[in-house]
């Protein structure tokens, strides 16, 4: 092997090496950033139950509530539910803060196309419900 031969291999190798590592690089900041909005979508979820009477289970002054949260960033989109008991007065006060939540985190993805739908439709329904049960008592 000549010389030039061994000299255009290695700078083969080195942008080889190279184009690996820009991808790997890539890689580790796009997990960074979405660990990161992970965990501020959560701090934000978390704060929807801020000063409400949440109740550990069925009473008679309280709600039962199924909650569905979305969000997610670009291609990656998260739907989590979660069934809770809320105390009637504060019912509606949660399903207004859910829906804020979904027209805000549930618009930077692709649930861009559906989020309003589903977010209104779970707002309509949730509120039925609590009027039902206010109704009724």
């Amino acid at each position: 092997m000549t010389a030039q031969e061994l000299k255009a291999v290695v700078v083969g190798l080195v942008g080889v090496l190279g184009v690996l590592g820009c991808i790997a690089v890539i890689a580790w900041a796009t997990t960074k950033g979405v660990r990161a909005y992970e965990r501020v979508a959560m701090s934000a979820r978390a704060k929807l139950f801020a000063d409400l009477r949440i109740c550990p289970g069925p009473t008679a002054e309280s709600c039962g509530l199924d909650i569905v949260t979305y969000h997610g960033l670009f291609l990656w989109f998260t739907q989590t539910r979660q069934e809770c008991f809320v105390h009637r007065g504060d019912a509606l006060e949660l399903l207004r803060r859910v829906l804020r939540f979904n027209l805000t985190w549930g618009m930077t993805c692709y649930g861009l196309l559906f989020v309003p739908f589903l977010a209104g439709l779970a707002y309509w329904q949730g509120k039925r419900r609590v009027e039902t049960l206010a109704g009724a008592a």
